[in-house]
């Protein structure tokens, strides 16, 4: 039955820096934990881009569990 066979899955971020993957409304795993609050996440198919407020911004890939990508703002220069 397909309606067995879909897996609902969460990420949420907190204020004490952690992203939390949550399956099925249990918690799985803490998928990383920053310096600073989070203060955006976005979901683009099997990946998330996290944002901390300590100006990181990390590329996840859910599938693998795994940071692809490290952005950090500080040390871009915005003129």
């Amino acid at each position: 039955d397909y309606a067995h066979s879909v897996m609902l899955l969460v990420v949420t971020g907190h204020v004490d820096g952690k992203v939390v993957l949550w399956q099925d409304l249990k918690l799985s795993a803490v998928l990383a934990t920053y310096q600073g609050e989070i203060v955006d996440m976005c979901l683009i198919r099997t990946f998330i881009a996290v944002a901390t407020s300590q100006g990181v911004i990390e590329l996840w890939n859910l599938a693998f569990d795994k940071c692809v990508r490290k952005i950090d703002l500080r040390a871009l220069s915005f003129k």
